[in-house]
């Protein structure tokens, strides 16, 4: 499985330091979000549960999105 859409720097063009809008809003009901979404929140409150720790490291989150399956493409 690899992410649909590869991540983009921000745009530094600006001014402002404020993002560029997202072109979806962020929703927090269940029902509305992606199954992709769902199974990472599922993949890290089982990470968490299982490690005792209540906010993985951003290595522990690299490692949970490896184990996912998620590989990173050469553009």
């Amino acid at each position: 499985m690899s992410p649909q859409e590869p991540m983009s720097p921000k745009n530094n063009d600006d001014a402002g330091d404020t993002p560029a809008k997202a072109s979806k809003p962020a929703t927090s009901k269940p029902d509305q979000m992606e199954p992709a979404v769902l199974e990472f929140i599922q993949a890290i409150d089982d990470y968490k549960r299982i490690h005792g720790r209540p906010f993985p490291s951003w290595t522990e989150v690299l490692e949970i999105i490896r184990n996912l399956g998620y590989e990173r493409t050469e553009a």
